[in-house]
């Protein structure tokens, strides 16, 4: 398939597809201050086995989008194997914020939209696996894949989140839980992070994923309204970074641990 850039005007649309089974996909990378870690992001979208996927790299305001090499230029190097979009906001909107900014301004016919944070790469066929789970179970809105760390694959990060009676989020892991297969099923949980989201873009226009006030919310109310599965298959994350908007991302950042989702 031909790398091309995709403008606003063009949009992301296709022709029917000889893959008759196969659904088209818009993955969403939102990035402020991540090139030290976005080249890993977007090479392993652009080499995931899963053909119909396009991407479009939103810049949140990075402060720094034109040192070099610019981010631009960066996001075009590194995702020429696919059709690809970049897009800049005029001031920082958080990470829903941004999403919404950016499927305001393109034109999609995906049936399925992958929001990815900058610092997640995924395994070679992650995508694939769960595009062919949700597609399997009309019932299901949203899927995200195990988390495991980067530098360590066999400490377990996330397999999905639930909340507490007084809705406060947790893992539902043990610190430090080992990676030895015990969660390697598909299962239905409360929520996922944003992290790797696959979500159906009917379900998305519906419920949209929340504006930047939200906080923590804002990984839940997107969740909130649909069927959501831990799939065990996987994407590469670093630490999340903090959940309130109005510190997302913090003016200076040390190098966090790194994770890496996995089956």
């Amino acid at each position: 398939m031909k790398a091309t850039s995709v403008g606003v005007e063009e949009g992301f649309r296709r022709g029917p597809s000889a893959e008759t089974e196969a659904v088209a996909v818009l993955a969403i990378v939102v990035t402020h201050r991540g090139r030290r870690w976005i080249r890993e992001c977007l090479a392993a979208l652009a080499n995931q086995s899963y053909e119909l996927m396009d991407i479009l790299v939103v810049d949140d305001a990075s402060p720094d989008h034109r040192s070099a090499p610019a981010l631009k230029r960066i996001v075009k190097r590194h995702c020429r194997r696919r059709r690809w979009g970049y897009l800049r906001t005029a001031r920082p909107l958080g990470f829903g914020g941004a999403i919404n900014w950016a499927l305001s301004r393109v034109r999609t016919d995906a049936e399925l939209l992958l929001f990815v944070h900058d610092d997640a790469a995924l395994e070679p066929d992650a995508l694939a696996s769960m595009v062919r789970r949700i597609a399997a179970d009309p019932a299901t809105a949203i899927l995200g894949p195990k988390i495991v760390g980067w530098n360590d694959p066999s400490r377990l990060e996330e397999v999905g989140m639930a909340v507490d009676r007084f809705g406060y989020p947790y893992k539902g892991l043990e610190r430090g839980e080992i990676d030895v297969g015990q969660h390697d099923h598909p299962s239905e949980v409360f929520f996922v992070t944003s992290t790797c989201m696959l979500v159906r873009h009917e379900v998305f226009r519906t419920l949209g994923v929340g504006t930047p006030a939200c906080g923590r919310s804002r990984r839940t109310s997107i969740c909130a309204g649909g069927r959501v599965w831990q799939d065990i298959q996987c994407a590469s994350s670093r630490e999340p970074r903090p959940a309130t908007p109005s510190l997302w991302p913090p003016a200076s950042v040390s190098p966090p641990s790194r994770r890496l989702a996995t089956t």
